[in-house]
């Protein structure tokens, strides 16, 4: 048998190009794409696509040549996705919600030779190009040359704005339609190059492979059960790894594509009942935007949409939310590095017959590992120990298989680091549950998930110190009810600064989405708080820990590392065995007075910043003074009644110190608090008439000079 050959006749390397050349000639007369009122064919899309790889290759684009794009979810992206590589090309999709900084960083890296605008977004791509030129010249790299640009402008509705003095449709017109795209000589080839966001400050770019695309996008297709008759609408953005490779898996199936330029709930509700949507994809943020829609926004859906959602577990009631609303949800669990989704949670026949709550509970684990996934595991990293499939014991996931980028470009070190003894390393703790399904517990990263982008605390650590009156900074995840999650900051300051000026520090140096934004008018709650410069240590404060029932569902099995055991110390001795994990006991802690001489400096790891986000989280700010202080709420929880008789001295206890504590600002702090204010007032009163009698000083100097040198009048006495 080994004397049998490969050959042109028994071995084709594998791409997802062969998927839409099959739909051109199996689906030819039907749709494509639908965007407003365009729409396409198979057959017409195909040709378009071998109209523009030609006209790449007349530009030079030759193999392994990076083509760029910053655009929506429109036509001319979903085109590219087949173009740009039938050309020999590696497609770059650029995070549309990135600043000047960051793109003009990727298209350095990747050496784009083409960049690709959408019209939308021409004033940031000419900002990031500026940054781009100025840059090269700085540093004298004569190796790189500034991309091609080329407008895309709207196919629907022309607005006539240029970048340059190619258009996309120019390019479309221009090429050859019986241009067939250069062979894949090599499956291992490069296909795209996707670039992760938000976790360091210098983005990384991730290579697939034409292998790897090809299988996950299989995979993904059986695993959703796509039909061939499928429409899909496209709220999730291209440009997250590929549309999670939907871009090549709808052409598989020939289905329909209904491209939508923005997000919104009242775009979204019109395409699903306008084209009768079967499918789509999106981040847990969407079902909010689609359950809080206007009632003029809102479309009755009479037929079953099927979701595949991934980013940060979406709750379970959030879960039940949407399926009343007439969608299926099915969660999906990857990253980058993995070409998009990795686990997939399959539903089984048997759990029909469970009741709704217990049914999205199972919906909200991670699931399984794709069928073109080799191997799904969650290992001890130190002992590369399997954990036992208990629902319990915690790890690290860990992945093996094709669908494995091929590693990060230019950057050995950390392909090397992140392929680790035969395995993918997720940075993701999780459980195994008897059935083999596994759960995401936590992030071993300090990644804040906001709206499905990934933002480093770190990152915003590093630039917030770059502030001139930041003296120290610690930032953490808080939730918020649209993003899931947002960045709250907190900052010791040298010297008094309004929260305004440094929220505009952060839009001038940071993507848009990486700033901490309002909860809104109806729970407005600042994400700034100012800690006073007052030390106190961590250890000191845990001890100090208002005992209340919520923590009596902490297991001591949490209490491994030694900040937890001071947490335990000091909220009481023994703790029953209830399971309640550690992070939710933080998100509810009791915010009281003495918390805030905890300076930022203590929060630099994770604990401390889970607890800070406990603080933040939850609770409505007041201003007192200078600084914030935190008022809190009761939630619900608690623990037994005969937990409640051994505790009571304590609640006894705690109530007491409570009302000293009120009885004390009600008397000096307050009176303090007052004065300190009319101080502050009568300052600000003198420094605004300080400031207007140099104003007219300026004046009066001013005309005295300007009459003197006047003929008409001498220069007065």
């Amino acid at each position: 048998m080994d004397g049998l050959a490969k050959c042109s006749a028994n071995y084709v390397p594998l791409t997802p190009l062969t998927f839409i050349k099959r739909a051109s000639m199996v689906y030819s007369e039907r749709t494509s794409v639908i965007y407003g009122g365009v729409r396409f064919t198979w057959h017409q899309t195909y040709q378009r696509c071998c109209r523009l790889a030609s006209s790449l290759r007349s530009l030079n684009i030759v193999k392994n040549n990076v083509v760029s794009v910053l655009a929506p979810n429109v036509p001319a992206l979903y085109e590219m996705h087949f173009a740009v590589p039938m050309a020999g090309g590696v497609l770059n999709a650029i995070n549309t919600r990135l600043d000047a900084k960051n793109i003009a960083t990727i298209l350095r890296h990747s050496e784009a030779k083409v960049f690709f605008v959408d019209f939308q977004y021409v004033p940031l791509a000419s900002e990031a190009l500026r940054l781009l030129m100025a840059d090269l010249k700085e540093i004298l790299d004569h190796k790189y040359e500034m991309p091609l640009v080329i407008v895309i402008d709207d196919i629907d509705k022309p607005t006539g704005i240029r970048l340059g003095k190619l258009e996309y449709e120019q390019l479309i017109r221009h090429g050859n339609p019986r241009y067939n795209g250069e062979e894949v000589e090599d499956e291992w080839d490069s296909i795209a190059l996707n670039y992760t966001s938000g976790t360091t400050s210098a983005p990384k770019g991730v290579v697939y492979s034409h292998r790897g695309t090809f299988l996950s996008t299989m995979s993904l297709i059986q695993g959703w059960e796509m039909s061939t008759e499928t429409v899909y609408l496209w709220s999730l953005p291209m440009f997250h790894c590929n549309g999670w490779t939907f871009t090549w898996g709808v052409a598989a199936r020939g289905g329909t594509n209904v491209c939508i330029r923005n997000t919104s709930a009242r775009e979204m509700y019109h395409g699903i009942t306008t084209h009768n949507v079967t499918h789509m994809c999106c981040a847990p943020i969407v079902f909010n935007i689609l359950l809080e829609a206007k009632p003029h926004e809102r479309r009755e859906i009479t037929t079953k949409v099927n979701i595949l959602t991934g980013g940060s577990p979406p709750p379970v009631a959030l879960l039940e939310k949407m399926e009343n609303l007439g969608f299926h949800v099915m969660h999906a669990y990857g990253l980058t590095e993995a070409t998009g989704p990795a686990l997939i949670c399959e539903w089984q026949t048997k759990w029909n017959q469970l009741p709704r709550n217990e049914q999205a509970k199972l919906k909200s684990r991670q699931g399984v590992g794709i069928l073109t996934l080799s191997d799904v595991d969650v290992k001890i990293k130190e002992t590369m120990e399997s954990v036992p499939s208990d629902g319990k014991t915690m790890g690290e996931i860990v992945l093996r298989g094709s669908s494995i980028m091929k590693g990060y470009l230019k950057d050995e070190k950390e392909t090397a680091k992140a392929f680790h003894k035969g395995w993918f390393f997720t940075g993701d703790v999780g459980v195994i549950h008897p059935d083999g399904y596994l759960e995401i517990k936590d992030r071993s990263k300090d990644v804040i998930i906001s709206g499905g982008e990934n933002i480093s605390s770190v990152e915003l650590e590093s630039v917030l110190f770059n502030h001139p009156n930041i003296l120290e900074v610690a930032v953490v995840g808080m939730p918020h009810p649209r993003w899931g999650e947002t960045p709250c900051a907190f900052v010791v300051l040298k010297n008094p600064t309004k929260e305004e000026e440094i929220m505009e520090f952060c839009k001038k140096n940071m993507p848009k989405f990486m700033v901490p934004k309002k909860r809104g008018k109806q729970n407005r709650e600042a994400l700034w708080y100012s800690v006073p410069k007052r030390t106190i240590s961590f250890a000191s404060v845990l001890r100090t820990l208002i005992c209340d029932d919520r923590f009596w569902g902490l297991r001591c099995a949490a209490a491994r590392n030694k900040t937890v055991r001071l947490l335990l110390c000091g909220i009481a001795g023994s703790v029953p065995k209830r399971t309640i994990s550690f992070a939710s006991v933080l998100r509810t802690l009791i915010c009281d007075d003495r918390f805030w001489g905890l300076r930022c400096a203590a929060a630099r790891n994770k604990t401390v910043r889970l607890l800070l986000c406990g603080i933040a989280g939850s609770k409505k700010g007041r201003l007192f003074g200078s600084n914030w202080i935190l008022t809190g709420n009761s939630t619900q929880g608690g623990p037994s009644s005969s937990d409640s008789r051994e505790i009571e001295p304590l609640r006894t206890q705690l109530r007491d110190l409570q009302e000293e504590n009120e009885r004390q600002q009600t008397g000096e702090e307050f009176r303090q608090a007052d004065e300190e204010r009319r101080r502050a007032e009568e300052e600000e009163c003198r420094r605004v008439l300080d400031e207007r009698r140099d104003k007219r000083l300026e004046k009066m100097t001013a005309l005295v000079k300007q009459l003197s040198q006047s003929q008409h009048f001498p220069p007065p006495k």
